[in-house]
């Protein structure tokens, strides 16, 4: 299955809602969107990932990625609606210690 995002805003935050897997084969083009929007926007960027099934090496790479963009302005990078399975990779890495898990 492909990644699939929406995206809204609430006030100067960008939200966007992730459906699918972010792997190998989604995690580039989606980085790429990802360097866009931080251009784009001021504020933080939140990533919801109630609709998140999986993520591999490639996806976490993107999420180191773009909050190292993101923390070069004075922004961060928000993970929201993790489920269990989108956690426990998290926690098993040490992403949890450096990224704002909401």
């Amino acid at each position: 299955m492909a990644l699939e995002t929406t995206e809204t805003y609430q006030e100067d935050t960008l939200v966007i809602e992730l459906n699918g897997r972010l792997d190998a084969m989604t995690s580039e083009g989606f980085q790429k969107l990802l360097l866009e929007k931080i251009n784009e926007t001021k504020g933080d960027l939140i990533l919801d990932c109630s609709g998140l099934e999986f993520v591999s090496s490639a996806g976490l790479r993107t999420f180191l990625t773009t909050q190292k963009a993101l923390s070069a302005r004075g922004s961060q990078l928000r993970l929201v609606h993790a489920g269990d399975a989108i956690m426990k990779v998290l926690a098993m890495t040490g992403f949890d210690k450096f990224l704002k898990v909401e």
